[in-house]
C-alpha cells in the first residue's frame, strides 16, 4: 500500500508539472521554439519569435518574418470556459517575399477575435490596395462560417499585382460581399462590385499585346447571388475595345452554367498585336451557354460582313466535339476587309458547316459555300497587278466532306473570263499536305490581253493536278496551238515539254503576223525566283507565208522558196525581261540565221542579225526596232546590181514595217 501511494503521488506531480510548466518562462521559451521551427518549415524563410507570453489566462505572441513583416496578437483566454478575447495586427511589407509566389503589395490589417470555441467572431479592417476595408468573420468550431466584408475605393492596379498580374488597368473598385454560409456545397450570401474611374494602362497594353487603344475608359460592374451550390450573376463591362453583358446560372462544384452573353469589338484593327493580321470593323455576338463539364451547349448568333451568321457547338470535357454553323447573304468585299484583305471582289456568300466530329484525327461533316453575283473590282484588281483587270462577272461553288483528317472538296468557279473546276481536292489536316486535279477554261483569251500586256487572241483549256506538302508541285497538260503543252511547277522550278504545236497557231494567238508555220519541240527551264532559264527546240516542215522577200527573190533568181519545208532549231537565253536568242532554218535550197538576237519583253522591242543564202548568194539583213513593226537594213550588193538592192530593200521595208 506504501508503495502503491508513493508511485500516485510521483505520477500526480509529473502531472502537475506538465499542466504548470507551459506557463512558466522555461515552458515559454520552449514552446516559442516549437512555433518557430514549425513556422520557418512551413514558410521556408527565417522567422524570429521576438516573444511569448502564456500565462493562465493571458497570452503576447510576436513574430518577425524577416523582412517581410510582422504579426502581432495579445489578449485573454480562458481554459475551463474555452473563451477567448484578442487582439492582433499584421504588417506584411513584401508579399512576395512571404509568399514566393509572383505577386507584389502590401497588408496590414489589424482587429478582433472574441468569443467561444465553437463560435469565434473576427472583426478587422485592412487597408489592402490602398483601401478603406472592414471585414466580419464567424468561426465556427474553428471552421470559416459566415464573412462580410465592405471594400471601399480599392485600387485595381494594385489588386491586379497581388494576384500576381500585371496592372493592365487601375482604377477604384468598391465592393459588398455578405456571405451567411461560405461552405462550398451550401453557399448563401450576395456579391457587389463596381469599378470607378477606370482606365486601361495604354503603354503596357501597347507593349505586352501590340493594341494600340484610342481611348483608355474601363467602366465594369458585377451582381452575383450565392445560394446553395449555385451562382446567379450579371456582369458588364464596357472599355475601348468592347462590352460585355453576360448573365446566368453557374454551379462552380459540377462546372455547369446556364448563361446569356452579348460581346462587341469595336473595332478589330486595334487587335492586329494579338491577332498578326490587319482586320477591320466591328464584331458584334450575342448567344448562350447551357450544360456541364460532360455536355456543353453553346449558341452564337451575329451580325458580320453586311450578312448573319448563326453558330451551334457541342462540347465534351469543354472541347468541342461537333457544331452547325450557317452565313447568310454575307458580303465578300466586307468580309475580306474585316480578315485584312484588299476587296479585290464582292458577291452574296451563304454557306453551312455541319460537323458532326470535331475530334482531331476522326472528324466527321459537310461544308457547303455558295457565291451568287459575284463581281470582281477592277480598280482594285488593277492596283494590285499593276496591270489593266477587266471588268467581271462570277460565281463560286464548292461542297467539302470531312472524313477523318481528310477534307474532301468539289469546287467550281465560273466567270466570263474562265472558268477553274476541281472535282478532287483533298487536305489532309493531320500532316498539312493538299492535293488536287483541276481544269481550266479560258473561252476567249482577248479578255485577257490587259493581264498579258499584249494583244491575245483564241482560246484555251487546260488540265493537271497539284500537290503541297513540304513544297509545291504543279502539273499542267494542254491541247493547244494544235499540239500539246505539259508544265510542271516545282516549287519554284518550272520545266516545259511542247509537242508538234503550230508556230502559225502560237503567232496567231499572240496576234502577230503568221508569217512561218511550223511542228515544234522543244523544251523549257525556268526557274522563278532568279526569273532566268532557257529554251531550247526543233522545228519541222516549216512553210513562209507569202512575203515580198521571197517573191523578190524569186523574181531574180528563180528560187522558189516557198515550196520548200525548213527543219531547224532554236535555243533562247531568259534572263528576266530580256531573251538572247539563236535560231537556224534549213531547206534544201536555202538558210535562215541569226545569233545572239536580243528581245525586250517589256519594251517590246527586237535587234536581230540575219543571214539568208540562196542560189549561192548570201544576204544578210538586220532587224531593229519594235517588234510587231521592226525597222529593216538589207545588204543586196553581194546577190544584185545596184538598182535592184534599193528595190529589194524597199520590198522589204514594206513587208517588215
Amino acid at each position: 500500500m506504501h508503495r502503491f501511494t508513493l508511485t500516485l503521488i510521483v505520477l500526480l506531480s509529473l502531472i502537475a508539472i506538465l499542466f504548470v510548466l507551459p506557463f512558466t518562462p522555461p515552458g515559454n521559451r520552449f514552446i516559442a521554439g516549437m512555433l518557430q521551427e514549425r513556422l520557418q518549415e512551413t514558410l521556408a524563410r527565417p522567422v524570429d519569435v521576438t516573444r511569448f507570453d502564456l500565462s493562465w489566462n493571458r497570452f503576447t505572441i510576436q513574430i518577425l518574418l524577416d523582412t517581410a513583416g510582422s504579426i502581432r496578437a495579445e489578449g485573454e483566454y480562458s481554459l475551463f470556459a474555452q473563451t477567448l478575447s484578442a487582439r492582433y495586427r499584421a504588417d506584411i511589407d513584401d508579399l512576395t517575399a512571404l509568399s514566393g509566389r509572383k505577386i507584389s503589395g502590401k497588408l496590414h490589417t489589424e482587429g478582433t477575435v472574441a468569443g467561444s470555441l465553437p463560435l469565434l467572431e473576427i472583426n478587422g479592417h485592412t487597408d489592402l490596395a490602398q483601401s478603406d476595408t472592414a471585414y466580419h468573420l464567424l468561426l465556427c468550431d474553428l471552421t470559416p462560417g459566415a464573412l462580410t466584408t465592405t471594400v471601399r475605393h480599392a485600387r485595381l492596379d494594385e489588386l491586379l499585382a497581388l494576384a500576381g498580374e500585371q496592372p493592365m488597368a487601375s482604377g477604384k473598385l468598391d465592393a459588398n460581399v455578405t456571405l451567411h454560409s461560405i461552405d462550398p456545397a451550401a453557399l448563401d450570401g450576395t456579391v457587389d462590385a463596381r469599378l470607378s474611374g477606370g482606365v486601361l494602362n495604354q503603354a503596357l497594353i501597347r507593349s505586352a499585346y501590340g493594341i494600340q487603344l484610342p481611348d483608355t475608359a474601363l467602366k465594369a460592374a458585377l451582381h452575383a447571388q450565392l445560394k446553395n451550390d449555385t451562382v446567379t450573376y450579371e456582369t458588364k463591362t464596357d472599355s475601348a475595345l468592347g462590352y460585355l453583358h453576360s448573365n446566368g446560372i453557374v454551379t462552380p462544384q459540377s462546372g455547369g452554367m446556364d448563361l446569356r452573353y452579348a460581346f462587341a469589338i469595336r473595332e478589330l484593327a486595334l487587335l492586329q498585336g494579338l491577332t498578326g493580321r490587319a482586320l477591320h470593323g466591328p464584331v458584334t455576338l450575342s448567344g448562350t451557354v447551357k450544360g456541364n463539364e460532360t455536355q456543353l451547349n453553346a449558341t452564337a448568333l451575329g451580325e458580320i460582313a453586311g450578312g448573319r451568321c448563326d453558330f451551334k457547338a457541342v462540347f465534351k470535357a469543354y472541347a468541342p466535339v461537333s457544331a452547325d454553323v450557317t452565313a447568310e447573304h454575307l458580303r465578300l468585299s466586307k468580309l475580306l476587309t474585316t480578315l485584312g484583305y484588299p476587296a479585290i471582289a464582292d458577291a452574296d456568300v451563304t454557306g453551312r458547316a455541319v460537323l458532326t466530329n470535331l475530334r482531331p484525327g476522326a472528324m466527321q461533316g459537310t461544308v457547303s459555300v455558295d457565291m451568287q453575283k459575284g463581281k470582281a473590282n477592277a480598280v482594285v484588281l488593277t492596283k494590285q497587278l499593276g496591270r489593266t483587270f477587266p471588268e467581271s462577272a462570277f460565281t463560286l461553288r464548292s461542297r467539302s466532306r470531312l472524313e477523318g483528317s481528310l477534307v474532301k472538296t468539289e469546287a467550281a468557279f465560273d466567270s466570263d473570263l474562265f472558268s477553274l473546276r476541281s472535282d478532287t481536292l483533298q487536305y489532309d489536316v493531320g500532316q498539312m499536305e493538299l492535293s488536287a486535279g483541276y481544269t481550266a477554261d479560258i473561252p476567249d483569251l482577248r479578255r485577257l490581253s490587259s493581264l498579258a500586256d499584249r494583244p491575245l487572241q483564241g482560246s484555251a483549256k487546260i488540265t493537271g493536278d497539284l500537290t503541297y506538302a513540304e513544297h509545291l508541285l504543279l502539273h499542267a497538260n494542254s491541247n493547244l496551238l494544235k499540239g500539246q503543252i505539259t508544265s510542271t511547277l516545282n516549287d519554284r522550278v518550272l520545266t516545259a515539254t511542247f509537242k508538234q504545236i503550230s508556230t502559225g497557231q502560237a503567232m496567231h494567238l499572240l496576234v502577230q503576223p503568221e508569217t512561218f508555220d511550223a511542228r515544234f519541240d522543244g523544251t523549257l527551264d525556268y526557274a522563278l525566283d532568279t526569273k532566268r532559264g532557257e529554251l531550247r527546240g526543233t522545228f519541222k516542215e516549216g512553210l513562209f507565208s507569202h512575203n515580198n522577200a521571197f517573191d523578190l527573190l524569186r523574181q531574180y533568181t528563180k528560187v522558189d522558196l516557198y515550196r520548200k519545208r525548213f527543219d531547224g532549231t532554236t535555243l533562247a537565253r531568259l534572263d528576266d525581261t530580256n531573251i538572247d536568242a539563236d535560231a537556224t532554218l534549213r531547206s534544201d535550197l536555202a538558210t535562215l540565221e541569226t545569233r545572239h538576237a536580243k528581245i525586250d519583253t517589256v519594251a517590246q522591242t527586237v535587234r536581230a542579225d540575219i543571214t539568208l543564202e540562196a542560189a549561192g548568194a548570201v544576204i544578210p539583213f538586220q532587224l531593229k526596232g519594235k517588234i510587231a513593226h521592226p525597222g529593216v537594213t538589207v545588204d543586196t550588193g553581194k546577190l544584185l546590181e545596184k538598182e535592184a538592192g534599193k528595190q529589194v530593200q524597199q520590198l522589204f521595208d514594206t513587208f517588215f514595217k
